[in-house]
């Protein structure tokens, strides 16, 4: 009897850190507050508070999305004070490339605040349960990633997977355009608005706009535009159908350009020319930039990477016994 409970004990723990492995990436992080014993989440209102930690609630996750912007995982907003002064609230925000109130950096190993502003994360204050920021640098203003001794920085993106978007045979790239219209024009590599960056599995984010590629609608011949991210929209979400078509999701409406004489990038059923497309100077698809980490509950597709196919199938045989 002994030996049956150690076993079941056994199997529950392995089926806990499978499912916190398959829900969340390896490069989302939990904010943690060593001397409150508290993390930061995400509550009503996009109000940025601190509370009981608890590593499986998609609240309680971010992700560095630039090298000084962070993004909460379950709002796709980034995260943002409400002005350059003491005590005022962190909240979540629609992300803004050039803002200062979201540009973020680590001062040392576990102080972490506005960037270039004495200005730091601080939870504890005031009697309540919002993150504020703070002139202080005491054991308030500390943070880590939660169970490491890691500091909020060591998961940093530093803008490598950065991507140009080609068309080959119309000799264009991908770039944003006035009123965040998604075009396709002479390529510039060195352009920030041509530069694109998957966020997670299935959302790529403008890099110079800091909002989500999206379409119009679900219909061919809609236009592709930027939005603010939206975790659960169908029209934010992206995958490659093969080694060069690209599209939505689940749908067979495809990244185009060429028709209609006009500059704008639309959806389109067709898988011709004018709808292929791969990273620009190189031979690569567009998910072959995408982060293998990324992938978000239940979702069974691999990624460009092929130890991550291996992964799976070790698993799946502790799997089947998880899902009761």
């Amino acid at each position: 009897m002994k030996r049956s409970s150690y076993h079941l004990f056994v199997l529950l723990f392995l089926c806990m850190a499978l499912q916190y492995t398959i829900q969340f990436g390896s490069r989302d992080f939990v904010i943690y507050n060593k001397d409150q014993d508290k993390c930061v989440l995400v509550s009503e209102g996009n109000a940025v508070q601190a509370g009981d930690c608890d590593p499986t609630a998609n609240t309680q996750h971010f992700r560095w999305i630039s090298s000084s912007h962070v993004i909460s995982v379950s709002h796709q907003l980034c995260v943002g004070a409400q002005g350059l002064e003491e005590w005022v609230r962190v909240v979540l925000e629609p992300c803004n490339d050039h803002s200062p109130t979201q540009m973020w950096e680590c001062k040392n190993e576990t102080l972490f605040g506005l960037k270039g502003h004495n200005l730091h994360f601080n939870y504890g204050k005031r009697n309540q349960p919002n993150v504020l920021l703070h002139t202080g640098t005491g054991l308030w203003s500390r943070w880590q990633i939660y169970r490491t001794k890691e500091n909020l920085c060591s998961h940093r993106h530093e803008g490598s997977r950065d991507f140009v978007i080609y068309n080959k045979d119309q000799d264009k790239c991908v770039l944003v355009s006035e009123g965040n219209a998604v075009q396709a024009g002479d390529c510039d590599p060195t352009a920030n608005t041509q530069h694109f960056r998957w966020i997670s599995s299935s959302h790529v984010i403008s890099v110079s706009h800091q909002l989500c590629v999206g379409a119009q609608g679900l219909e061919e011949w809609v236009r592709v535009v930027l939005e603010p991210c939206n975790d659960h929209s169908p029209t934010q979400m992206w995958e490659c159908k093969d080694e060069t078509l690209f599209g939505l999701k689940g749908h067979p409406l495809h990244f185009n350009y060429g028709k209609r004489n006009q500059p704008n990038v639309l959806l389109h059923t067709g898988t011709g020319l004018w709808s292929r497309w791969q990273i620009y100077r190189t031979k690569e698809n567009l998910c072959s930039h995408r982060h293998e980490e990324t992938r978000t509950e239940g979702t069974t597709e691999a990624s460009a990477t092929p130890e991550v196919t291996d992964k799976e199938e070790k698993q799946s045989g502790i799997w089947r016994y998880c899902v009761l």
